[in-house]
């Protein structure tokens, strides 16, 4: 085995197996890029590799820590069979008519722009596609109304961004929390926490008070039934990690498909063209969450830009006891310590020419038969994947 001194980095061109390194303070730690590897751990030894990392006592973010992005044991196994159940196909289908609503609007006023601009319009992408996609969760996860794309000053929008800052800068915190106990600051702003816990607040007071129901991440989490109850500041937390993840990442790869559709213009054709389609077939009525589903060139090309522009490029596990890795291929045996951290190297392994050949190349064809069959770990993989996943 490799064991040396690396620097936190996103490259992804080297070619060990397993590397053994020390993080900023000393801790013992390994980076995996090896796909067996990763489901040995993230699937069939999983009970020993439940939590993401060691850090028991130190405090990163009032919302987050209470998130089933960093609960732990068994708090996450009450969170995760609350969480599970409320993004089943058929709640899916019940939120699809929100977000198509936010989506027709985004068209609407984006169609004006364009006439009143004699046919042509220059973006800056990011800037369009979160202010689209915050539209869309503030509606299914807040029950908001917001106005992100229609009021270029819209208070929301500046939340969005300010989130967005947050957790963009948040690698080194998440995985080296110390740095936030030493400097004694959070992850998001007093001013993220704030509209947070004021607006899910209110909107579980309407809803106790007045029976009011929509079919929304709000009332999902409400209405779980499990014999397990979430407190407030826990549904708080939900809302804040499933708002981020729906506008942040959603906005993300929506700016990747741009990219690569420009630079391969028979890609968008295709899709173009099966989107032209499914037009046809519908005769003026609006598509149904099945007939979207049914797109299979349009998932194709999802798939691809989140293998190629994965926005989330390491996932961990921490040992909860001392563990023998062993590598089928090459025989190799690696002793992994009680409470040392393990990375996966998603980027790596999914730009890796040996599963995916010519891997910088956007081909939107490698996933013709699904993701099953591939490894591809955007969303995770075992019992602690990414809970909305199929939301996303």
């Amino acid at each position: 085995m490799k064991f040396i001194l690396i620097f936190w980095s996103f490259d992804c061109n080297f070619y060990f197996r397993v590397v053994g390194f020390l993080s900023f303070f000393q801790y013992p730690s390994f980076i995996i890029r090896d796909p067996e590897l990763y489901k040995k751990i993230a699937i069939r030894d999983f009970n020993n590799f439940v939590n993401r990392d060691n850090k028991h006592d130190i405090k990163r973010d009032l919302f987050l820590d209470k998130s089933v992005l960093l609960v732990r044991d068994e708090k996450w196994k009450e969170v995760r069979s609350i969480l599970s159940p409320m993004f089943s196909s058929l709640k899916m289908k019940y939120m699809f008519g929100l977000l198509t609503e936010s989506v027709e609007n985004f068209i609407r006023i984006y169609d004006k722009k364009i006439k009143d601009n004699g046919g042509e319009l220059e973006l800056e992408t990011r800037d369009v596609f979160v202010r689209l996609t915050c539209d869309g969760i503030a509606t299914a996860c807040l029950g908001l109304k917001s106005d992100c794309t229609e009021n270029e000053n819209s208070e929301l929008y500046k939340i969005c961004e300010e989130m967005a800052e947050g957790f963009s800068t948040a690698s080194i915190p998440l995985v080296y929390p110390k740095f936030l106990s030493y400097f004694g600051v959070q992850i998001f702003t007093k001013k993220v926490h704030e509209f947070f816990e004021s607006t899910v607040t209110e909107q579980l007071r309407k809803r106790r008070e007045t029976g009011f129901v929509r079919t929304d991440i709000i009332q999902l989490m409400l209405q779980a039934k499990n014999g397990i109850d979430l407190t407030d500041d826990e549904m708080v937390a939900q809302s804040l990690v499933f708002f981020l993840a729906g506008f942040d990442a959603t906005a993300s790869i929506m700016q990747a498909l741009s990219f690569e559709f420009a630079k391969n213009p028979e890609i968008q054709q295709t899709l173009i063209d099966e989107v032209d389609e499914m037009v046809s077939k519908l005769d003026g009525r609006k598509i149904s969450y099945e007939e979207l589903n049914s797109m299979k060139y349009l998932e194709m090309c999802v798939y691809e830009a989140l293998r190629k522009w994965p926005q989330i490029r390491f996932h961990s596990r921490c040992a909860k006891k001392d563990y023998d890795l062993v590598d089928d291929e090459t025989g190799a045996k690696y002793r992994i310590d009680k409470d040392t951290t393990i990375f996966f190297h998603l980027l790596a392994i999914q730009r890796d020419p040996k599963y995916f050949p010519n891997p910088k190349k956007f081909d939107p064809t490698r996933f013709v038969n699904g993701a099953k069959n591939v490894p591809f770990f955007s969303f995770g993989i075992g019992p602690r994947n990414c809970v909305g996943w199929r939301f996303g």
